[in-house]
């Protein structure tokens, strides 16, 4: 099982540095890091080390949610099975006897199809902002090695290797044009 774990931070430090370097993700955050961390010429590296906390805490809340929803999942295993299984049974009977849930609600045609106006054009946005994360296959991986870790602090590490793989191509960056921009 140690093997497998190990398997597991050398991917996710792999799948770091995949999600740093995918078209969309370099686009953005490679100039948003040069941007800001260079104007501190003397603490490039330290400032490197500050952005990758930034982007820790951004992924912490996910690693952790996972991580305790892993735990609850294997504990309550057969009470989980067991409750879902009366759920699906309900849920049946109440099909076939045509019971109409209140959830079920009919919404009338929108009077202005075809027409655009300023909140569905920010809503629209708003949703492609969310869904538009292209190194969401990654992060899902990520985070199903986080879901089958077999223990909380093995959960933690594989997020902060993840992390780490996106941070250690930046820290070689900086190393090596810290001395350039110190001499301009």
């Amino acid at each position: 099982m140690e093997g497998i774990f190990q398997i597991s931070l050398i991917a996710a430090f792999i799948a770091g540095m995949v999600a740093l370097f995918a078209p969309c993700c370099i686009t953005f955050l490679l100039p948003a890091y040069l941007g800001s961390v260079f104007k501190e010429k003397e603490k490039v590296l330290l400032m490197t080390l500050v952005f990758g906390a930034g982007i820790f805490i951004v992924l912490l809340p996910a690693v952790l949610g996972v991580a305790i929803i892993s735990q609850l999942l294997f504990r309550y295993h057969d009470s989980i099975y067991i409750l879902g299984g009366f759920v699906m049974i309900a849920v049946s009977i109440i099909s076939l006897l045509g019971i109409k849930s209140p959830f079920m609600v009919h919404v009338p045609n929108s009077t202005n199809q075809g027409k655009v106006d300023v909140l569905s054009i920010f809503t629209l946005g708003i949703f492609s902002g969310i869904t538009s994360a292209c190194c969401a296959p990654v992060l899902i991986g990520i985070l199903t090695m986080v879901f089958l870790s077999p223990t909380f602090f093995g959960s933690l590490l594989i997020g902060v290797v993840y992390v780490l793989g996106m941070v250690v191509p930046l820290l070689i960056i900086s190393i090596f044009l810290s001395d350039k921009v110190n001499k301009l």
